[in-house]
């Protein structure tokens, strides 16, 4: 089957430095109206580019090593890890202000690389997006329930 070739467009970028704990996105002028009403949000679900580190689509490839205690073996798609054939990645962070005129909305703590590309923003639905019952790998035992809880150490 001949799958279609896509393209993506970033709406903006990810600004993520830890030091000075300075986390927001800046949004291209062109979609900064998109913004209108997400302040009435506490979380987003942010989709970005991860990066470099994208697969160069040989089926060897899609095997990762996750940081983690008795990980072992796993498939890219039993990560997150950013060696997949798309490098595209979710996050979800708190909204802290929303600046629509300047396309700036400040965030809480993201995994992203500081300059990552944005694709979209997304309101976090709790009756959409959380799951009571949700199970995970046995080597994921030791992670937190929930994102407020703090992440092990890699």
């Amino acid at each position: 089957m001949d799958l279609p070739r896509l393209s993506l467009t970033p709406i903006g970028t990810i600004h993520a430095n830890a030091e000075t704990q300075d986390f927001h996105l800046q949004l291209e002028p062109e979609y900064r109206a998109g913004l209108m009403g997400l302040e009435a949000f506490s979380h987003a679900l942010l989709f970005w580019w991860s990066g470099g580190d994208a697969l160069q689509g040989t089926p060897e490839q899609v095997i990762s090593h996750p940081p983690y205690p008795n990980a072992g073996e796993q498939g890219c798609f039993a990560t997150r890890s950013p060696r997949r054939p798309n490098p595209i990645a979710m996050t979800v962070v708190s909204i802290q202000a929303v600046d629509q005129e300047a396309g700036i909305v400040r965030i809480g703590s993201v995994d992203a690389r500081d300059g990552s590309w944005l694709l979209d923003i997304k309101p976090y639905i709790p009756a959409n997006e959380r799951i009571n019952q949700a199970r995970t790998a046995d080597w994921m035992a030791g992670f937190p329930q929930a994102w407020e809880e703090p992440r092990p150490a890699k």
